[in-house]
């Protein structure tokens, strides 16, 4: 007899758990898919959501590059965009597109109705990473416009937990409730080994609260100081002309390199090799210039910089260093993982050039 009621008891379970689970979510799709545009900025995709005709919210991360904004909807030409305003706090962002659609915007949650544990909800984005290939490329890929479906797993003052299956590219995607309306913007997802699928998801209150400010102030375009710092680090394989080998060659140095880019502009690196018996190191600071190219996804870096050679060699046992400033010119592109390095400096009045061939990562 009791086996029977833990058996019923189980039975019964499942079938509420089922039934609150198991939402149609094929009527939302449909409503809303034409409507999640894939954003682009300096090489990187991210989702959006239509919320007014020529409006769209996404997550402020998607667009902290300065970058040339590009607004992408399912069959029509590519929108160009700016930033109205963008808050680091919220991850959020609201940017108006350079002309109208002819799509019905989504509409938001009520800011007065609230977000509550064990809710189903759901998400539609474009998984497919940061990728290299051409904006047409991507648009066509079967990694876009994918629904996750799950449940709000715990509530928090800005946003909730949620357990829905989110990867690079849902960033800046609506997240909905049943009835298809907009509860929350994707924000981050949890990595950790020990840890599930678990991602943070920006509130509908908070989206309102953005609308609201830009009603009162207007827009707050995107600052220099409002991008985004990031860390690279680089091989480079280089030849100064200065030091000669025992057959009378420029020696060469394959070096290993940090740089840190703050704000997406002002450059610092510095890379040395390993060496017992000479040791070249270089280090110095530059601006990054981008120039867009044809495609949404592909652009140029150019980077002028001020930079300090260091050469360290034995010489009839007696260690001997030089130390010279040298002008340097690094050129690169997007969808290419090795860059150009090329200087130029003086010692003894002479003057010498440094060719070199670099990896990234």
């Amino acid at each position: 007899m009791f086996l029977t009621k833990i058996l019923m008891f189980t039975i019964f379970s499942n079938l509420v758990w089922g039934k609150a689970q198991n939402h149609n979510w094929s009527v939302v799709y449909q409503k809303v898919k034409s409507k999640i545009p894939v954003i682009v900025s300096g090489g990187s995709i991210c989702s959006g959501a239509l919320i007014q005709t020529d409006i769209v919210v996404t997550a402020a991360h998607c667009v902290d590059t300065l970058h040339p904004l590009f607004v992408n909807f399912k069959d029509m030409a590519p929108f160009k965009a700016t930033v109205l305003i963008s808050r680091k706090g919220f991850d959020l962002a609201i940017i108006q597109l350079d002309r109208k659609t002819n799509l019905e915007p989504i509409p938001i949650m009520n800011e007065a109705e609230k977000n509550i544990e064990g809710t189903a909800v759901a998400t539609i984005g474009h998984p497919v990473g940061n990728s290299n290939f051409k904006l047409q490329s991507i648009l066509k890929s079967d990694y876009t416009h994918v629904m996750s479906a799950g449940m709000i797993s715990k509530v928090t003052d800005d946003g909730f937990v949620s357990d829905m299956s989110v990867s690079p590219g849902n960033s800046g995607g609506p997240v909905f409730n049943i009835k298809g309306e907009i509860i929350g913007i994707v924000s981050k997802k949890r990595i950790d080994r020990f840890v599930g699928q678990l991602n943070y998801i920006s509130s509908h209150f908070s989206v309102n609260q953005m609308l609201n400010l830009l009603k009162e102030k207007g827009s707050i375009p995107n600052s220099l100081f409002n991008a985004s710092t990031n860390l690279n680090l680089y091989l480079l394989y280089s030849t100064p002309k200065y030091r000669k080998n025992t057959e009378g060659d420029a020696k060469s140095y394959l070096n290993a390199g940090i740089a840190v880019n703050f704000w997406d502009r002002l450059r610092f690196f510095a890379d040395t090799n390993v060496d017992s018996e000479e040791i070249f190191t270089q280090y110095g600071v530059g601006w990054n210039f981008f120039i867009q190219g044809s495609d949404p996804m592909q652009f140029y870096r150019i980077v002028p910089s001020l930079d300090s050679l260091k050469f360290q060699w034995k010489e009839n046992g007696n260690e001997v260093e030089k130390r010279t400033p040298a002008i340097g010119l690094t050129l690169s592109a997007s969808w290419f993982p090795f860059f150009v390095k090329i200087s130029q400096f003086k010692i003894h009045k002479t003057t010498y050039n440094s060719f070199g061939l670099g990896l990234g990562f």
